[in-house]
Formats: C-alpha cells, structure tokens, sequence
C-alpha cells in the first residue's frame, strides 16, 4: 500500500501537533499544579541544596531524613488511601454528606500527622547546613508556601 506525499505529511503534522499539544500539557501542569500546596511542607529544599554539601555534610543531613523514612512512606501511603477514598465517595451514585466529611476531617488529621514527622526533621536537617543553605532551604520553603496560594 503506497500513501501520498501529502498524506505522509499530514500524518506527520498531526504527530507533531499532539506530541507538542503533550509536551505543552504537562510543561502547564508542572508549572501550575505539579506540586500543590495542601498544607504540607516538603523536604524537597532540603534535598536541593545536598548537592552543595560538602560528603561529611551530606551525609549527616541523609541521616537525619533516613531516620524517619519509613515513617513517612506510611504516612503517605495513608495519606494516598484517604484521598482515593474520598474520590471514591464524592464519584458513588448517591454522596453521603456525612461520611466525606467525615473523610475530609480524617485527611486532615493525616496532613498534620505527617506535618508533626516533617516539621522537625526540616528544623533538625536545617540546623545541620551551614547558613548559606539554610537560607536557601528557607527560600525553598516560601517559594512552595507562596506558590500554594
């Protein structure tokens, strides 16, 4: 089967219009919703500056996240199965107000739990870094808290 020169070519532009239409999607979705602020506090600054540390340094700050790793994969494991849950009671046929607040008031309790995990591990992994990353953490921090509004 032979195709024409001008069906090649349109076959190729629509490619490229939903590559591009793909590429610009998530460039928009990164941008404006890929990390959304939902009251947590992320250790995303801190990671950022370890590649400045020096090894020594480095290595006292991935201890100090290394020690509450599996406590946080639990906590957003958790976190993860309350908010399908509340997907799945806001999707079902017939909404029971009650229950998804109930939900709600349960992910919110989630969300400081985890805050209460995070807070002092940021304190404790910041007061490891020499001032000039702090700084930096900080501005990671309000960078995030800023974006969220």
């Amino acid at each position: 089967m032979r195709f024409s020169k001008t069906t090649v070519l349109a076959s190729c532009l629509f490619a490229s219009l939903i590559g591009n239409l793909l590429l610009g999607g998530m460039a928009v979705g990164r941008y404006y919703g890929g990390h959304q602020w939902d009251g947590q506090l992320s250790l995303k600054p801190i990671l950022r500056v370890m590649k400045d540390l020096s090894p020594e340094q480095r290595q006292k700050v991935e201890a100090i996240i290394e020690s509450a790793r599996a406590t946080l994969k639990k906590e957003h494991a958790a976190l993860q199965q309350e908010r399908e849950f509340i997907q799945e009671l806001m999707l079902a046929p017939e909404v029971d107000k009650k229950q998804v607040q109930e939900a709600f008031s349960k992910y919110r309790q989630l969300v400081n739990q985890m805050q209460d995990t995070i807070q002092p591990l940021i304190i404790e992994a910041s007061l490891a870094l020499p001032l000039e990353q702090r700084k930096m953490v900080l501005e990671g921090i309000n960078k995030k808290v800023d974006n969220g509004r």
